[in-house]
C-alpha cells in the first residue's frame, strides 16, 4: 500500500479481486489463521457467521470479511469489533428478509 493510500481504497480494490463468497481456504488466504482460531474468533462473536451452502459447506460474505479485517487493522478493540459483528448481523437479516 502506498504511504497516502487510506484502507479503505485498498478494501475497494480487494472486494472487485475476490469472489462475493468466500470457502473456508479463500478465506484463510485472505485473513491467513487457522480453522479453529476462525471458529473460536466466530463463537466468541469476533467474527462474522459462515453461511451455510449445504449440509457440509459454508462460506463467509466478503464483504462481511473484509470490514472485520479493516477494523481489526485500524485498532479496534473487542468490544467494538463484537459491535460491528451484531451490525453486520442485523445488516445481513435486513437485506435477506426485506423482500
Amino acid at each position: 500500500m502506498k504511504p497516502n493510500q487510506s484502507l479503505n481504497q485498498n478494501t475497494s480494490f480487494q472486494l472487485k479481486a475476490l469472489p462475493p463468497i468466500l470457502s473456508m481456504a479463500q478465506l484463510l488466504q485472505v485473513y491467513p489463521v487457522s480453522r479453529s482460531c476462525v471458529y473460536n474468533q466466530m463463537h466468541q462473536g469476533l467474527f462474522v457467521q459462515s453461511i451455510p451452502l449445504s449440509q457440509k459447506r459454508r462460506a463467509w460474505l466478503t464483504e462481511e470479511v473484509l470490514s472485520i479485517l479493516n477494523a481489526k487493522a485500524t485498532g479496534a478493540t473487542d468490544e467494538q469489533i463484537r459491535a460491528l459483528v451484531i451490525q453486520l448481523r442485523q445488516n445481513r437479516s435486513s437485506k435477506f428478509n426485506a423482500g
